[in-house]
């Protein structure tokens, strides 16, 4: 009985750690592709030479 209680606890927290790990794979992916898009931006305000290039409401008016 012990053994089997055990055993699910530990099967409990594997689930855990692989959950955890899954979102932290996702945030890592986001980051990666927030840095190209606002890279990108700031290629485009270099290049358009443009002063206070408002990256934000660009991406929420594509949104729309």
């Amino acid at each position: 009985m012990l053994n089997e209680n055990l055993n699910e606890r530990m099967m409990f927290l594997a689930d855990v750690a692989q959950i955890a790990s899954s979102r932290a794979n996702n945030i890592k992916d986001f980051e990666n592709v927030f840095i190209k898009i606002t890279t990108l931006f700031y290629s485009i305000e270099d290049f358009f030479e443009v002063d206070d290039f408002d990256i934000l409401s660009i991406l929420g008016s594509v949104g729309q």
